[in-house]
């Protein structure tokens, strides 16, 4: 990081700053969407009634077409109007196509496994693109008219049996929708008795019912985090109850249609659990679809498919009981149109445009989703000039539009012939009517909901008359409903809700986490004023006192420092999978295409593939040895430029940061581009002064990083810096990008000859996993241009600077050197592993000055236990390789530099030994080590066999200043200068 100086002056700018702020944000409001001021802890819940649909749009009425409520912990923007809708549906529907966390997703849906509740990304697009392509496509829809046919004949007939007694028209409408669904999906009717059936058709209904209920009601701990543990209306209980039964009964499913496409080869799908295991068997899927996956989609289908249809087809009916006039307008138009001696069929509905006006009226006036499943807001954003936060939850009321005076005449009225007067459909264009939803979100079953609907309706108005039992009038019907899928609520639980949080804010009050030793924090800075201008250093001494395992407070971040091999340990290796998020940092932002790069970017299906594509493609060891031509050619040039330097003092880092950037641009980009050529988009020294900014800015202590609330005021101008650099990358790496494409293109079959091109390569790969990007070519190529240039120059002229310091071992080195190769030529890489002091040579400096004296920063996944400690989810965590190297449990005299400890001990720097972890060790350990190992020992090797080296102007050893300045890497303060002197026959350096 570049120096950066946490003194007593820096803090107290800093806080006076954070004053500043504090009082200007004060003064800033965010412009949000107007709506009832909230009580504290339960917001606005007390104004929602037993019907939330109608308590919010009573409130819209009042608050206009787009409002904010609170409920609980989270503001919940309401949209009640078409422009609205067509706003969180469709012009930013990107934006607003999350979904909230819910104890229903996580516990009835194998944790947000199925197409309603699983979070926007890979698995959900997946699974959109399975829905509308196989589950209910056309084509497969048409090859199950015949059970929908038959199924709603049976109902036909039963009904016809009941004729003149009173009868519960919803139990047929729901065995017809269940019988329907589960021919479709399972394969069979789970209402039929049989002795072979794992579940009665009663105890199928109550697991669908209470299924379907659990996943709409109000759950407090939804809306009140910090109380979910406690489960105060026992939902979470039954939820795990339910899902427990079902799990057990879709196991049972599965097995079955296993046995059953196992005995027949080329096996046919016949029903969707059939399509869904043969997609589950697809190597070619993005995302593997798990058997819990599969469990997921069926109990979806099956929970979804049964009550919409049957509760609209129920509406109709009742609706037109208290209108004679319109039930005779439909059956004369089925009696002119079907007559009176067929069924209808589902062909014959669009002919019949009055039932399909029926329904249309009947899903506006009484839409089986008032209110669309929440969404949540991924980005901050404005809608209508309001203020909307990222994770605001967003509700469209469908109700409220369906509602709206200025959409329909007389709007509470039951009127379908006003849809023979418009052209507006049910799939998601005209936002007037949006009973299935809109957008990506959209249901994606709503064609077999609409035929279900319609041909039942059509069918039951076509074959009976209807009257009401008991002499009853139209007048008499009762018309009131309860809420969609959700539980009425009463003011005795809003105040037991509220007693539970006041008792609960107490207990949580008087708990306290086992959390690691470690200093007091200051408010607001934590303990950034702890932090000198050499972290590493204050972090080693903090450690000393407090332990191997310590918590500091950088700002709003609890950050755990592990400092010895036990703890390096824990967090890499043992409990790896649990630290291997990384933290958001403005570096991971802006300079790495916004985490798309094998660095910054986050633990997930990304970073994997990622990571394999590092080991197995990029740094394989056949592709690195395809390369050391190069890194051979580049040496040699160097060793060349040094002998015609000879006596004269020179800055070695600057022939040391040449091999490296020449060695690394000529293996990624094809070409060196610190040559001078009238064809280059940068001069050798703006790609020098590029490649020095994005490495320092990747290692600053940005504090927007550490007080988020302060990150859009850069005071240290970091990110302002960071995002003129980016450009510039940018422009030069499309330039390098286009320069490939047009080689590649040139040639048919081309083979890859640079590192951007197997890029490139990776990225027109259609087996890919997660497709590689054109920015993630950009972020990687930017990756291994940056971290293959510094680390290498900076440990060899470490490894110089210290065998200066102890002439001693610089002639062991030379004597081994010209015992294994003798005075007649160069150092080959092949011949390391016959030159162990030259390997102990190396391993010493990396002890003594890891390039990364703090590994790159990690993040806890998930709340757990460290050595007896809490670590909470969020944590960031260093592991002090710094403080390691100098343990003196581990070290003798941790401080001198004594390569011969090496030759006694058997330890390597591949991150299986965490005494040494100069490349890190585990999951993130850097992929480019084995690359990085190669340039430092034979580079070192060659620079001490093929050169005497002295101090100039007569310095003595003792006057070699050994302070280092912290970033990234750690290099020297004050870079060596020193005097070479050729020990080779002159041929040798000629190239």
């Amino acid at each position: 990081m570049e120096g950066t100086t946490w003194t007593a002056t820096a803090v107290f700018l800093a806080t006076l700053f954070l004053l500043f702020l504090s009082k200007f944000l004060r003064k800033r409001k965010l412009n949000l969407p107007p709506g009832p001021k909230p009580w504290p802890i339960i917001g606005n819940l007390n104004l929602m009634g037993s019907l939330p649909h109608r308590s919010i749009h009573d409130l819209s009425v009042k608050y206009g077409p787009i409002m904010q409520l609170q409920f609980g912990s989270f503001p919940v923007v309401v949209g009640s109007s078409v422009e609205m809708a067509k706003i969180f549906l469709k012009t930013m529907d990107i934006n607003f196509v999350g979904r909230p966390k819910t104890a229903a997703g996580k516990y009835t849906t194998y944790n947000y496994s199925d197409i309603t509740w699983s979070p926007y990304g890979s698995y959900w697009r997946q699974a959109r693109r399975m829905c509308l392509m196989e589950l209910f496509s056309a084509k497969r829809l048409d090859s199950y008219e015949y059970i929908r046919a038959e199924e709603l004949h049976s109902i036909l007939h039963n009904l016809n049996k009941s004729s003149g007694k009173p009868i519960l028209l919803k139990d047929y409408l729901t065995t017809l929708s269940l019988n329907v669904i589960s021919r479709m999906v399972l394969g069979k009717s789970y209402l039929d008795e049989s002795d072979n059936s794992i579940v009665t058709p009663d105890e199928f209904k109550k697991m669908l019912d209470e299924l379907f209920l659990l996943n709409g009601v109000l759950n407090i701990g939804d809306s009140i985090p910090w109380l979910d543990f406690m489960d105060l209306q026992g939902y979470v209980k039954r939820m795990k109850v339910v899902s427990k039964k079902f799990d057990k009964f879709l196991e049972h499913v599965l097995d079955e249609h296993n046995m059953r496409r196992n005995a027949v080869e080329n096996y046919v799908a016949k029903d969707m659990v059939d399509v869904l295991l043969q997609l589950a068997d697809d190597p070619t899927l993005d995302v593997k679809l798990e058997r819990h996956g599969v469990k997921a989609f069926t109990q979806d289908l099956l929970a979804g498919g049964t009550e919409s249809s049957a509760v609209t087809v129920e509406w109709a009916i009742s609706e037109l009981l208290k209108k004679p006039e319109i039930f005779k307008k439909a059956t004369n138009e089925l009696d002119r149109v079907i007559g009176q001696n067929r069924w209808v069929q589902e062909k014959d509905i669009p002919n019949l445009p009055y039932i399909e006006a029926i329904a249309k009226e009947t899903m506006r006036l009484h839409p089986v989703a008032p209110m669309l499943v929440p969404r949540e807001c991924r980005e901050d954003c404005k809608v209508a000039g309001y203020d909307v936060k990222k994770g605001t939850r967003v509700l469209v009321s469908v109700w409220t539009i369906g509602r709206d005076p200025t959409l329909w005449d007389e709007p509470e009225a039951f009127k379908p012939d006003r849809f023979l007067e418009k052209s507006i459909d049910v799939k998601g264009h005209d936002f007037e009517l949006l009973p299935f939803g809109a957008g990506r979100r959209m249901c994606p079953g709503y064609s077999l909901g609409l035929k279900v609907i319609q041909a039942s309706l059509a069918n039951l108005l076509h074959g009976f008359n209807w009257s009401l039992p008991d002499n009853m009038t139209p007048e008499e019907l009762n018309m009131e409903e309860i809420f969609g899928l959700s539980t009425p609520k009463n003011w005795t639980a809003v105040f037991l809700a509220t007693l539970f949080v006041l008792l609960l804010s107490k207990y949580l009050f008087q708990r306290k986490l086992n959390l690691p030793p470690g200093p007091k924090p200051w408010p607001i800075i934590g303990n950034l004023n702890l932090i000198g201008s050499l972290p590493h250093r204050s972090i080693h001494d903090l450690s000393v006192k407090y332990g191997p395992i310590m918590q500091l407070q950088f700002g709003s971040f609890p950050v755990v420092v592990g400092s010895s091999v036990e703890m390096a340990k824990v967090f890499l290796k043992t409990m790896d999978i649990n630290f291997v998020g990384r933290p958001k940092t403005a570096a991971g932002k802006y300079t790495t295409y916004n985490y798309s790069d094998i660095t910054w970017s986050p633990y997930g299906s990304y970073w994997r593939q990622a990571r394999r594509m590092c080991l197995m493609e990029l740094f394989s060891a056949k592709r690195l040895d395809s390369y050391e031509y190069i890194r051979a050619e580049e040496l040699h040039s160097i060793l060349h430029n040094l002998k015609k330097t000879s006596g004269k003092p020179i800055l070695l880092k600057d022939y040391l940061t040449t091999l490296s950037l020449n060695v690394i641009s000529r293996m990624v980009l094809g070409k060196s581009y610190l040559d001078e050529s009238k064809n280059s988009i940068v001069t050798p020294d703006e790609f020098k002064k590029m490649l020095d900014e994005l490495f320092l800015l990747n290692g600053v202590l940005n504090i927007g990083d550490s007080i988020p609330w302060l990150d859009f005021m850069d005071l240290q101008g970091y990110v302002k810096r960071m995002k003129v650099v980016s450009k510039k990358f940018d422009k030069f790496l499309e330039h390098v990008l286009d320069e490939h494409n047009v080689r590649r293109n040139a040639v048919e079959n081309y083979v890859a000859e640079d590192m951007v091109d197997v890029l490139l390569q990776l990225a027109d790969d259609p087996t890919l996993e997660i497709k590689l990007e054109r920015h993630g070519v950009k972020a990687f190529t930017q990756d291994m241009l940056a971290g293959g240039t510094e680390s290498s120059a900076v440990t060899v002229e470490w490894a110089i600077s210290e065998l200066l310091k102890k002439p001693e071992i610089f002639k062991k080195a030379t004597e081994e050197l010209d015992r294994v190769i003798g005075q007649n030529r160069w150092v080959q890489e092949k011949d390391i592993p016959n030159l162990p002091y030259i390997e102990a040579i190396a391993k010493e400096t990396m002890r003594l000055h890891p390039v990364a004296p703090m590994l790159v920063p990690r993040e806890c996944r998930e709340d757990c236990k460290v050595a007896g400690y809490d670590i909470p989810k969020g944590t960031r965590v260093l592991v002090s390789v710094w403080t390691i190297g100098r343990d003196p449990t581990l070290w003798d005299e941790p401080e001198a530099f004594k390569p011969e400890r090496f030759l006694e001990k058997s330890i390597d720097v591949k991150g299986h030994d965490f005494e040494l972890l100069p490349f890190g060790a585990g999951r993130r350990m850097c992929p480019g080590y084995s690359l990085g190992l190669k340039v430092i020992q034979a580079s070192l090797a060659n620079l001490l066999h093929g050169f005497n080296w002295s101090l100039p102007d007569n310095r003595t050893p003792e006057e070699l200043n050994m302070e280092e300045i912290f970033g990234l890497s750690t290099p020297k303060k004050f870079p060596l200068s020193t005097v070479v002197e050729p020990r080779l026959p002159s041929k040798l350096y000629s190239i």
